[in-house]
C-alpha cells in the first residue's frame, strides 16, 4: 500500500469583517493581511497563508480567504484543495450574504469537514449568543455542516482560542491522509520575483511531492522549468508534498511567462491542456434564473479563471437545483484532470450558479441527444478497465484484492488483456502496475541517483538504504525495487555492493575543488614518506572544512593515497618507490636499521611503513628481521 503523509490545509471562510484575519492571527500569531491596500482598507484582497501549530505537535496550513463579494475569485483560489473549513460568523451580525455564498462554494467543492466559529463574543451576553447560535443551526439544516460543532471565540481577548485549537486538532486527526505517491501538481496562485533568486511561484500542493532540482512543466504553456529552491511555510525545505503550502524558486522562465491559474506538474502527459471539458454539473437551488443553452459562464477551477459557455445535450435550459451532464467550452485552454472540482459563475450579474466535477478533461463536440448523455454517463462512472487503469495510475501499483473490489469478476480478463498489450505489468505475485508508471518511476529513481552524484561527486554513489529512505514516500517499495531491477537490466545503473550509481558516472572532484585537490596531491608527492596529518595538509591546500573528509575518502578509494595507518597517508608513487628501494638494497631479509638507512626516514615513519608491508603480506617479521615473502616473487 502507498505511504501516506498527513499534511492538511484549513480554510477560513465567511462574510467580510466577521473576523477571519484576526482569528488567523490569534491562532497562528501571523497577520495574513500583507498588502498595503489590505492594511488601508481593512479587508483581505489576496488569500493569506500561515502555519498553525496544533496541540500534539502537528502543523497544518491555514488559509484566510477574502470575504468581499467582489473578491470571490481569490476566495475560490484559496479554498480549492482545502480539507477542513472554519466557517466564521460574527455573533453581532449573524448569517450574511457572503456566509451563504461561501457555504454554497464549499459544498460544490465537495468539502465535507467543518467547524462553525462564532466570533466577536466578548461583548455579548449569553442570551444574544444563544440566539446567534440558534440562527446558525437553523441556517445549516440540510447543509453539509449541519452537524458541525459551534465554537465561541473572541480573537481580541483570546477567549475560546485554545478550545478551538483542540477541536481543530481532534477533527484533523480524523481526516484522510493525503496521498503523495501520485503525480505532483501545484496550481499557482501567486507569482513574483525576488532579488538574487528570480521567479517564485506559490501555491498549495494538490498531489504528489516536489524536490529541489526536480524538472517541472508549466501548463498550459508547456514551458520546462527547474526547481532551484523551495520553502514550506516560509522555511527552507528539500521537499514539499500534498497538503502543504509551498513557494518554489524556479529557473528557466520569466515572470511574465507565468501567471495565477497556471499549474506546475511533473508529468505533463497526465494533464493535457484543453478548451473543451465534459462535466457533471450541479446548479445551486438558491438561484432565481435558469441556465440557458450556451449561456456565457466563468469557470473557477484550482486557481484558474476562464470564460466560456455551457453546452447541454439533453435540454435547452437547466433549472436551479438541477443536475446535468454537459460540456464547458472555453476561450482559453486549461490543464485539468478527471475528478477535479470547479465552480461556475455568471459574468454578469456576477453570481455563483453551480459547480461540479470534470469527467473528461479533453472533450469533443457531440450531437444533441440521449446517445451523448449515455456516453457521458459512462465517462462519469468509467468502464471497469478505465477504473482499474485509473486506480493503478493514482496508486502506482495495487494488489489483486484491491483491484477486484473495482472490477469484480472481470478482473482476471482485464489484467491478462493489459499484460498482453504491455500496458499492465505484473510486479510481483498478485501485485500489478502500469507500464507508464514504471517508466516514470524509473526516471525518478535515476534522477534521484543523479542528484546524489551532483551533490556528492566524490562518492561512488548512494546506498540503497539512503535511496529507499528518500523515495519510499514517493512510491510503494515493490515499485521501487522493480524499477531498480529494470534499470540494472537495461545497464542504466550499476551496483557495487550496497552502492548504486548511474552507468556513466565515475567519482571526481567538482570543478570548484580541482585546484585545491591538485595542490594537495603535489604536497603529498613532495613530502614523500614524511607527511603531516591529512587534515593539516588539506587546510594548507585551502580545502574547505566540510570537504576534507570526502576528499580523503576519494583519494584513498582511487588509490592516489595509501592508508599506512589511521593517521598516516602516503602517495602511491612514494609507496611504490619505497618498496622498490628496499628490494634493491636488501637481500632475502633486512633489519629495521638497514631499512632506515635505505629509506632515509626516522623510526616515526619507518616502523608504520614496515608494519604496513607485513599487513600487506609482502614481508614477514621473524624476531628482528623481515623476510620478503614468496607472494611478492622473492625467495
Amino acid at each position: 500500500m502507498n505511504k501516506l503523509e498527513e499534511h492538511h490545509t484549513i480554510g477560513m471562510a465567511g462574510h467580510i469583517d466577521h473576523g477571519k484575519t484576526t482569528l488567523t492571527k490569534a491562532l497562528t500569531g501571523i497577520d495574513t493581511d500583507r498588502l498595503k491596500e489590505e492594511k488601508e482598507r481593512g479587508l483581505s484582497i489576496e488569500p493569506g497563508f500561515a502555519a498553525l501549530h496544533l496541540p500534539g505537535g502537528k502543523t497544518v496550513s491555514i488559509v484566510d480567504v477574502p470575504g468581499h463579494n467582489r473578491l470571490i475569485r481569490q476566495m475560490i483560489a484559496g479554498v480549492a484543495g482545502i480539507d477542513l473549513v472554519l466557517l466564521i460568523v460574527a455573533a453581532d451580525e449573524g448569517i450574511m450574504p457572503q456566509t451563504k455564498e461561501h457555504l454554497d462554494i464549499i459544498e460544490l467543492l465537495g468539502i465535507q469537514h467543518g467547524i462553525i466559529v462564532l466570533t466577536k463574543t466578548a461583548e455579548l451576553d449569553e442570551e444574544l449568543l444563544a440566539l446567534a447560535e440558534e440562527e446558525i443551526l437553523g441556517f445549516l439544516i440540510g447543509k453539509v455542516f449541519e452537524k458541525s460543532p459551534i465554537i465561541r471565540v473572541d480573537s481580541i481577548t483570546g477567549d475560546g482560542i485554545n478550545e478551538l485549537k483542540i477541536e481543530i486538532a481532534q477533527m484533523v486527526s480524523t481526516l484522510p491522509a493525503r496521498k503523495i505517491s501520485g503525480p505532483f501538481r501545484m496550481p499557482i496562485d501567486q507569482v513574483f520575483t525576488m532579488k538574487g533568486h528570480g521567479v517564485i511561484a506559490r501555491g498549495t500542493v494538490q498531489g504528489g511531492a516536489v524536490h529541489t532540482e526536480d524538472e517541472l512543466t508549466v501548463l498550459p504553456s508547456g514551458k520546462k522549468v527547474k526547481v532551484r529552491q523551495l520553502q514550506v511555510h516560509y522555511e527552507r525545505a528539500d521537499q514539499a508534498q500534498a497538503g502543504q503550502r509551498a513557494a518554489l524558486n524556479i529557473a528557466g522562465i520569466e515572470k511574465n511567462e507565468l501567471q495565477r491559474g497556471d499549474i506546475l506538474v511533473v508529468n505533463e502527459k497526465r494533464f493535457s491542456p484543453s478548451k473543451v471539458i465534459d462535466v457533471a454539473l450541479n446548479l445551486i437551488s438558491s438561484q432565481e434564473r435558469s441556465v440557458k443553452q450556451r449561456s456565457p459562464i466563468r469557470i473557477y477551477i484550482g486557481t484558474a479563471v476562464v470564460d466560456g459557455q455551457v453546452v447541454f445535450f439533453d435540454r435547452n435550459e437547466a433549472k436551479p437545483g438541477s443536475a446535468a451532464l454537459c460540456q464547458i467550452r472555453l476561450k482559453n485552454p486549461i490543464a485539468v484532470q478527471k475528478g477535479d472540482r470547479f465552480i461556475l459563475r455568471r459574468p454578469s450579474p456576477a453570481e455563483t450558479i453551480g459547480g461540479g466535477i470534470v469527467i473528461d478533461p479533453a472533450g469533443e463536440r457531440y450531437k444533441f441527444g440521449e446517445q451523448t448523455i449515455a456516453m457521458l454517463e459512462r465517462k462519469k462512472c468509467g468502464t471497469p478497465l478505465e477504473l482499474v487503469t485509473e486506480y493503478l495510475f493514482e496508486h502506482q501499483g495495487a494488489a489483486f484484492d484491491e483491484l477486484q473490489g473495482i472490477a469484480g469478476d472481470q478482473l482476471n480478463g482485464l489484467l491478462q488483456e493489459g499484460i498482453e498489450s504491455g500496458a499492465i505489468i505484473k510486479i510481483a505475485e498478485n501485485y500489478f502496475s502500469l507500464a507508464s508508471v514504471i517508466s516514470t518511476s524509473c526516471d525518478k529513481v535515476r534522477k534521484q541517483i543523479e542528484l546524489y552524484h551532483n551533490n556528492n561527486p566524490l562518492d561512488l554513489g548512494i546506498t540503497k538504504a539512503e535511496l529507499f529512505e528518500k523515495m519510499r514516500r514517493l512510491m510503494p517499495e515493490l515499485i521501487l525495487n522493480f524499477s531498480l531491477a529494470k534499470l540494472e537490466q537495461a545497464d542504466k545503473i550499476f551496483r557495487q555492493g550496497p552502492i548504486l550509481a548511474v552507468a556513466d558516472f565515475s567519482p571526481h572532484p567538482p570543478v570548484h575543488m580541482h585546484k585545491q585537490v591538485d595542490i594537495l596531491i603535489e604536497m603529498y608527492k613532495k613530502v614523500q614518506l614524511m607527511p603531516e596529518q591529512f587534515n593539516q595538509m588539506a587546510k594548507q591546500a585551502e580545502l574547505a572544512d566540510k570537504d576534507i573528509e570526502a576528499v580523503k575518502h576519494y583519494l584513498i578509494r582511487e588509490k592516489q593515497l595509501i592508508r599506512i595507518t589511521e593517521e598516516l597517508l602516503i602517495h602511491k608513487n612514494t609507496v611504490d618507490k619505497g618498496i622498490a628501494d628496499l628490494k634493491r638494497g636488501t637481500g632475502m631479509s633486512f633489519t629495521p636499521a638497514e631499512a632506515k638507512e635505505i629509506l632515509g626516514v626516522s623510526r616515526k615513519y619507518m616502523i608504520p611503513f614496515l608494519e604496513w608491508l607485513d599487513n600487506q603480506g609482502m614481508t614477514e617479521r621473524i624476531e628482528n628481521k623481515r623476510f620478503w615473502t614468496s607472494r611478492d616473487g622473492e625467495k
